[in-house]
């Protein structure tokens, strides 16, 4: 695979998301393929100077400027010209480019919603990136176009896989479920010991870097100066904000540094003795997740920033505040923090969070996204049953479980019985949700009927309301679990027997809440298990979300399960069980509720298998 990255920029150097770029870059030279970087359009007549040619194939990337037939600010007030002399003109060079660089699988890579209005017409799949909060953001016109908010619905549901740099940000896009949170990260140069690193002066420093714009709090600079007067307020960067500008000439202990040399920045922040992020109070950056924060914890230092969204599962390593007040009040705790413990904390997490990382985790989920795509075109029910993990005995699915935990710190377990079956024929985002468990396990007598269909082993039943209460105690005993979905009441019940089986539970949510607010409450939290108890398909959806966003959280899709162990529902006798008929039981005990599900679910998915049977032996014949 090979990506085409479409920048706005002007050139790839000094361009904010270089070292991620180059990273993708150092990642896809591994596949022995390049990434193309294109800066912003020009006009064919434009008298702006033409970008320089950056191609640099010693780092695998190969900079080109597009040009356009007609200036980009005419091209968005109308359609047709915008297609004939942007579009397709674009489209012819990505095309020869992609020949000339014999480019595998081509993936194009944005940004920005309008890019979507010329860029859909190279036909290619792509990747979009939401990474700011565009409604609010005073220096993008396109945002205040009637055409914005339809635009970019359009962009994130055609897209093969869409990324936002904000976790709130998520949520208030069009297709939420379909948008995976890439927070941003840091260069890896930030945590080599730096060759040059000025001289420190004595004393206590409260530092600052990045551009110093209107988004930074002119008042909050000035509190800082005066509420701290014997420590040092250190901004390194280029100053734009003319009111900070001012307060140099009235305070002595603000040292306006300037733009320094990047290789010479850990230096400097290894100078500091708090990181700041004083934000003025917007929507616009409430929605940032700060790169500041990051090169500030690679010098492991505390940081105090204003409301913004810096990752919901780092919280507790930095200060956040709710006003000015409170602004200062948290750097003084700052001050005074004297932990090794929350610097070593700091040290860790920054390790695993660099562009490098990111880009292993965006690519990754590309692949995952043209796997499914390829998969998309095959029979449903011959995907999932691909997939399935089928064991002999339970106890070889529970020694898998504990190997996989062993290997890679986490595991997510969904079951696939006769409804999972038909819910994936008519809803292709569950099918993606299924397909993305790191095991999926065999529930029921009507996918051994399949199984067995297609000349298959079926392997044990694995029903979740079994196997699972099996899982927590060999497997997860001891362990700290969240139990999400079914009711209050239900949850409450169900605790003691979660604690009989040896789990510590630390939270309990029921199932009538949104994917952000379990998210939040999980950050808070940070449980080692997550038992989802909400029914398909929402429990899949949100087991997808928790296993991108959380590093070491283990997740079970139980379905039911909290009902069963609350005595909200009960059992089938052990003989129905046996033959794997307990769905006669519980259509017995709930017909109005689960007639559809079992009487027209259960024919439609033997049609679908009759159907699936007579397809195979006519191609044999």
């Amino acid at each position: 695979m090979a990506l085409i990255y479409f920048s706005i920029s002007d050139r790839l150097r000094g361009f904010h998301r270089e070292p991620f770029i180059r990273a993708m870059a150092k990642n896809l030279a591994k596949q022995q393929q390049a990434l193309l970087y294109f800066s912003k359009p020009r006009f064919v007549l434009s008298k702006q100077k033409p970008a320089a040619v950056e191609s640099a194939p010693a780092d695998n990337i190969h900079c080109h400027q597009l040009i356009t037939l007609l200036p980009m600010r005419l091209a968005y007030k109308h359609k047709l010209l915008r297609y004939l002399l942007v579009a397709l003109p674009i489209k012819w060079q990505v095309a020869r480019l992609i020949k000339r660089y014999q480019l595998e699988q081509p993936t194009a890579w944005f940004y920005k919603p309008d890019q979507y209005l010329y860029l859909s017409a190279l036909k290619l799949p792509y990747v979009y990136l939401h990474y700011d909060d565009y409604q609010a953001d005073a220096d993008y016109p396109f945002s205040r176009s009637a055409a914005f908010a339809d635009t970019l619905k359009r962009c994130i549901n055609n897209s093969l896989v869409s990324f936002a740099t904000s976790e709130r940000l998520i949520q208030k896009l069009p297709n939420p479920d379909k948008v995976q949170y890439l927070a941003n990260a840091v260069d890896e140069v930030l945590l080599e010991p730096s060759a040059e690193v000025p001289a420190i002066a004595d004393g206590e420093i409260l530092g600052l870097v990045g551009t110093i714009d209107q988004s930074i709090s002119a008042s909050l600079i000035e509190h800082l100066c005066a509420s701290f007067p014997q420590q040092q307020i250190k901004i390194i960067g280029p100053v734009s904000n003319a009111a900070i500008l001012g307060l140099q000439q009235r305070y002595a202990n603000l040292n306006l540094v300037g733009k320094v040399p990047y290789q010479e920045l850990a230096g400097h922040i290894a100078g500091f003795s708090v990181g700041l992020c004083p934000y003025a109070d917007s929507p616009f950056n409430r929605y940032r997740n700060p790169l500041k924060i990051y090169e500030y914890l690679t010098q492991g230092l505390p940081v105090v920033s204003s409301e913004c969204d810096f990752s919901s599962e780092a919280l507790a390593l930095i200060y956040q505040a709710d006003n000015e007040q409170d602004f200062i009040r948290k750097t003084a705790q700052a001050l005074a923090e004297n932990s090794a413990d929350k610097r070593q904390q700091r040290l860790s997490y920054i390790a695993q969070n660099t562009w490098q990382h990111r880009s292993l985790q965006a690519l990754k989920a590309i692949t995952q996204a043209r796997e499914c795509q390829r998969r998309d075109a095959q029979p449903v029910f011959r995907q999932l049953l691909k997939a399935l993990t089928l064991f002999e005995q339970p106890n070889d699915a529970l020694n898998e479980i504990t190997q996989r935990l062993n290997l890679h710190g986490k595991v997510s377990v969904s079951f696939a019985n006769a409804h999972a079956f038909n819910m994936a024929c008519k809803d292709r985002h569950f099918l993606r949700s299924l397909l993305h468990s790191d095991l999926l396990l065999r529930d029921g007598i009507g996918v051994k009927l399949l199984c067995r269909s297609q000349h298959q082993a079926a392997g044990a039943n694995l029903n979740g309301t079994d196997f699972i209460p099996l899982l927590l105690k060999q497997v997860f005993a001891g362990q700290s679990i969240a139990l999400l979905g079914t009711s209050d009441e239900a949850l409450a019940k169900a605790r003691p027997h979660i604690e009989n089986l040896g789990l510590k539970p630390v939270l309990l949510l029921n199932g009538f809440l949104s994917t952000e607010h379990y998210l939040h409450a999980l950050a808070q939290t940070q449980p080692q298990l997550v038992l989802l108890a909400m029914g398909m398909p929402k429990q899949e959806y949100l087991s997808v979300a928790i296993s991108q966003r959380f590093a070491t959280m283990s997740v079970i899709n139980g379905g039911a399960i909290v009902d069963f162990m609350a005595g909200e529902v009960s059992r089938a006798p052990l003989w129905l069980r046996q033959l794997g008929m307990e769905w006669t039981y519980r259509l017995y005990r709930e017909p109005k509720r689960l007639f559809k599900r079992y009487v027209w679910g259960n024919t439609t998915f033997m049609s679908r298998l009759c159907s699936l049977r007579l397809r195979q032996g006519l191609v044999n014949d």
